[in-house]
Order: C-alpha cells, then sequence, then structure tokens
C-alpha cells in the first residue's frame, strides 16, 4: 500500500505542477489533467486480478483518508499564505 500511495502522490503533484514549465501549445485544460491523471493512476494502479470485496473497501477508506489529508493540508497552506 505504501507504493501505492507514493505513486498516486507522485502523479497527482506531478500534474498540479507541470503547467508553469509546460510550453502554450502543451498546457491542456484543467479538465484533460483530470483525465489524463486518472488515466494514467488507473493504469499504473490497475491490479492485474480482480480485487476482492475486503480489498476494495481498504482502498476506498485509503484513498478517501489521502483526499482527505490532501484537502486539509491545502486548505492550512492557503490559510497560512493569507496571514502572511
Amino acid at each position: 500500500m505504501r507504493e501505492q500511495i507514493y505513486i498516486l502522490n507522485a502523479v497527482s503533484m506531478g500534474v498540479l505542477l507541470a503547467d508553469p514549465w509546460l510550453p502554450d501549445e502543451f498546457k491542456v485544460s484543467d479538465e484533460e489533467a483530470v483525465e489524463l491523471m486518472a488515466e494514467t493512476i488507473k493504469r499504473t494502479l490497475e491490479p492485474r486480478n480482480a480485487a476482492t470485496g475486503a480489498e476494495l473497501q481498504e482502498v476506498t477508506t485509503v484513498f478517501n483518508q489521502y483526499i482527505d489529508y490532501i484537502v486539509e493540508s491545502s486548505k492550512e497552506q492557503i490559510q497560512k499564505e493569507m496571514e502572511s
């Protein structure tokens, strides 16, 4: 699970940080970026064998915790930047 979370974070951060470094002709819309990120994550993390119900529930729980963490961290960072 540790490796999957690492890859998920790396892909997500890469998509978020790539735009300023790309020439205009290579930039994509926010919607396209989300679709590309989702497809990349799916292809990277998709298991070769179908997951059991328990495994799906565990992944769902961990993913939701990760997203909650990212949202809260982002809110805290924004708040700090607004206060300085």
